[in-house]
Formats: C-alpha cells, sequence, structure tokens
C-alpha cells in the first residue's frame, strides 16, 4: 500500500522537559488536548489519545528530546500498517519548537493529519502551557502584594508616633500565648535487680557443755589425784617392808646351806 509523509512543526510557550512529561502522562495529556488520553510511559509501552481515536506504542524516548511512536488512528484503513510518528524538541527563548515527522500513512491522508497536527496538538498545547504560566505569575503576584501591604502596616505604626500630644490613641494590646512547657522527659524505667540467694547461716556448732560440769569433773580429778598421793607413801612403806623380809629370808637360808656344808664337809673327814 502507498504511503505518504508529512512535517508539522510549531512553538510552544513551554521548556522541553516540561512538555515531554506532559506528554507521556495520561492527566496531563489529556489537559493540554482535550481528548482522554492512556499512557504508558515506558518503552515498548502502549497508549491511546483523543477518546480512543488514536492509539499506538512507544518505540524510543530521550528525555526532553525525542519521542518515536508507531501511530495509527480509527480512520487507517483496514489491514493498513502503523504509520511512525517522530516528535522532536528543540530548547528556544521563548520556549519549543516543536517538530512532527509523521510518516507512512495510508496514501491519501496526509492533508488530513497536517491540520490535526496543528488543531488537536500544537494549538491546545500552547493555550494550556501558557495558561499555566500566567497562573505562576498570578501567586507571584499575589505574594508580592501580601508583602507590600505588610509594609505599609510597618510604616502605619511609624506614622503614629508623630501623632500630637492630647490624641487618645487606641492601642491594639497583643497578648503572648505562652508555649505549654514541654514535660519532662520521663525517667527511664530502672529494672529491679534480680534478688540475691540469701547466705547461707553457717553450721552451729554444738553447744558447749556447761560450766558447772566441767568444774565438778575438775573438782573430781584434783580431788583423786590427792588421795592418790595419799595412799601412795602407805604403798611404797608396805612394798619396802616386804622387801626387807624377803631379803632377810633369804640371807637366813643362805646362812642355813652355808653351814650345812661346813658340817657336811667336816663329818667326812
Amino acid at each position: 500500500m502507498a504511503t505518504e509523509s508529512i512535517q508539522v512543526s510549531g512553538v510552544v510557550r513551554a521548556p522541553p522537559d516540561r512538555i515531554y512529561e506532559a506528554w507521556l502522562d495520561s492527566a496531563e495529556h489529556s489537559a493540554m488536548t482535550g481528548g482522554r488520553a492512556t499512557i504508558d510511559a515506558n518503552v515498548g509501552g502502549r497508549f491511546t489519545a483523543w477518546d480512543g481515536y488514536i492509539e499506538g506504542a512507544t518505540l524510543e524516548l530521550e528525555p526532553g528530546r525525542r519521542i518515536v511512536q508507531r501511530w495509527r488512528t480509527s480512520e487507517f484503513p483496514s489491514g493498513a500498517a502503523d504509520s511512525l510518528v517522530e516528535i522532536r524538541l528543540e530548547p528556544l527563548e521563548e520556549g519549543t519548537r516543536i517538530i512532527f515527522l509523521h510518516s507512512e500513512i495510508p496514501e491519501g491522508q496526509r492533508t488530513k493529519y497536517e491540520q490535526e497536527w496543528r488543531e488537536h496538538y500544537l494549538d491546545p498545547m500552547d493555550r494550556y502551557f501558557a495558561a499555566a504560566d500566567e497562573d505562576e505569575d498570578d501567586i507571584e503576584d499575589d505574594d508580592d502584594e501580601d508583602v507590600e501591604d505588610t509594609d505599609d502596616d510597618v510604616e502605619d505604626v511609624d506614622d503614629d508616633e508623630d501623632i500630637p500630644a492630647g490624641v487618645e490613641v487606641e492601642e491594639e494590646v497583643v497578648i503572648a500565648v505562652a508555649a505549654k512547657p514541654k514535660a519532662p522527659p520521663k525517667p527511664p524505667v530502672q529494672k529491679a535487680a534480680p534478688a540475691k540467694a540469701a547466705p547461707k547461716a553457717p553450721a552451729k556448732k554444738a553447744a558447749a557443755k556447761p560450766a558447772k560440769k566441767t568444774a565438778a569433773k575438775k573438782a573430781k580429778k584434783a580431788a583423786a589425784k590427792r588421795a592418790g598421793k595419799k595412799a601412795s607413801p602407805k604403798k611404797k612403806s608396805a612394798k619396802k617392808a616386804k622387801k626387807k623380809s624377803a631379803r632377810k629370808a633369804s640371807k637366813k637360808s643362805a646362812r642355813k646351806g652355808k653351814s650345812a656344808k661346813r658340817s657336811a664337809k667336816r663329818g667326812r673327814r
């Protein structure tokens, strides 16, 4: 099937990065063109625009510079392949030059899409971003007016100092509300130390015997010693007497034996 190509360009009052982000965002694409859009902002992602009139897929992305997509409308002939759209963003002092390089368009439709790129994209996009800039300028102006009003209030206070004597002026009393003191930090919770085992009581020693019994025993022993000492001389004397008598008896028997021997010898003679 024969195809055609077109090139359409225009200036939009917004920086390239801003236009690039809006093109790939479903909500902003819908707002800046006036037709509902759904966009997967990734390479290979599908998209629709103008309430489903346009559909296609993203092929290449260069942030802030270039977008390449396969693109078709519901008016493409049945069996016609998708066309190819390359969107280039060139920075300018007053904004961005947008260039649409649209190729592989079914034969006989080039004029239609030249017009639609201008009416449904370039013109509404320029109005959308211009309005956004005006809103930002209004916000800045409101901030500046607030600052000027504050300066005027300060000047009014200074003028009050020149009020002539005798003129009463109502003064606005401003009561400063003291901030609630912060509650002192809670002391750290101290964990109870583990209870130490009570030391074992030393084993009780056997109770000492009463002092009275000990004294009585000592007294008995002393008495026994004294009695022994008294009895010992008698025993010794008895022993001595026995020994003496034994000695005397032995001496007597010895004498008798000697006399018997003598008499025997005499008889033999």
